[in-house]
């Protein structure tokens, strides 16, 4: 049974992610799934790990615009019991923006 609770969950984000703009316009979703369980702290590592935009850059020697550039991604990352309102999701729009 736990198996089935778990594979029912697992369709229900990817088809989640894969729904149209409008059901979720606040950017990308991706679902990971690992083949095995990480543990809590290793799952936690292993959940987003930027690209690197700076593709210019990868040949500078000291490529110091990269240390004192901003961040051009982001994530927001949630465990499985975690609900948001729409109005923290706005609070941490504007604080990326703020600062």
């Amino acid at each position: 049974e736990t198996i089935r609770a778990w594979q029912r969950t697992v369709d229900w984000a990817r088809n989640f992610s894969a729904q149209p703009t409008d059901i979720w316009p606040h950017g990308t979703v991706t679902v990971k799934v690992a083949p095995q369980n990480k543990g809590l702290r290793q799952a936690w590592l292993d959940a987003w790990h930027p690209n690197d935009d700076d593709d210019d850059d990868k040949n500078d020697d000291f490529a110091l615009n990269r240390l004192y550039s901003l961040p051009t991604q982001r994530a927001i990352i949630l465990e499985d019991d975690v609900e948001v309102s729409p109005l923290w999701y706005k609070w941490v729009q504007h604080m990326y923006q703020r600062y």
